[in-house]
C-alpha cells in the first residue's frame, strides 16, 4: 500500500481548494488525505485569513512525525506575488519560526489577480493579470476539473508551457516540486 502523506490546505475559498485537491487526485490518486483550512462565509477576508493562520500551520507541519506537506493559495489580488510572499515570510518572523526552507514541503501558490485567472488560463483561455474574473461567464462547474488536469500536463518534466501562461502561474510551477 502506498505511504499516506497529511496535505494542509491552507486557502481563501473553495475554488482555491477545489483545484489543489483536483490536481493532487490527479497527481497522486489516493496518496494524500486532505485536512482544509479556509475562511467561512462571512468570516472576513480569505487572504486575511491565510495570512493569519500561516505560521501556526508552518509551525504544525514542521512539528508533524507524518509526512505532512501545507500547501497555501492566496490571491496577489491588485499587489504582487512579491508582496504576498513577503507577508508570509513576515508572519514566520512575528512567531519566531524560521524561513521557509528549500526543500520544505511547503507550497506558496500565488494567483494574481485571483485564482479564476488561473483557473480560465488553465482551460486555454487568454487571460490578463489585472481583469477580475471571479464572475466571468467561462468559470463552468467543471472548471477546477479542467484546470488541474492541464496544471498536472504543465508540472510534468521537460514540458514547454504555452505562451498564453500568465506570469504567476509561471512562477508557481515549481513550487509542486516541493510535494512528497
Amino acid at each position: 500500500m502506498t505511504e499516506r502523506v497529511n496535505a494542509v490546505l491552507l486557502v481563501e475559498d473553495q475554488r482555491h481548494e477545489s483545484l489543489v485537491r483536483r490536481y493532487l487526485e490527479r497527481l497522486r490518486p489516493g496518496k494524500y488525505v486532505f485536512r482544509s483550512r479556509k475562511a467561512g462565509p462571512g468570516k472576513g477576508s480569505g487572504e486575511q485569513h491565510v495570512r493569519q493562520q500561516y505560521a501556526n500551520e508552518v509551525r504544525a507541519c514542521r512539528r508533524s512525525h507524518t509526512d505532512t506537506c501545507l500547501i497555501v493559495v492566496m490571491d496577489a489580488d491588485t499587489g504582487t506575488c512579491v508582496q504576498r510572499e513577503q507577508q508570509l515570510a513576515e508572519q514566520l518572523r512575528e512567531m519566531e519560526e524560521r524561513p521557509r526552507l528549500a526543500g520544505e514541503a511547503i507550497l506558496h501558490l500565488i494567483p494574481k489577480r485571483n485564482v479564476e485567472t488561473w483557473l480560465l488560463c488553465l482551460a486555454g483561455h487568454e487571460v490578463d493579470e489585472v481583469g477580475d474574473y471571479r464572475y466571468d461567464p467561462r468559470l463552468g462547474p467543471k472548471a477546477a476539473t479542467v484546470a488541474a488536469a492541464t496544471l498536472y500536463e504543465w508540472t510534468r518534466a521537460n514540458v514547454s508551457v504555452p505562451i498564453h501562461c500568465v506570469e504567476s502561474l509561471g512562477r508557481a510551477l515549481p513550487e509542486f516540486g516541493r510535494l512528497p
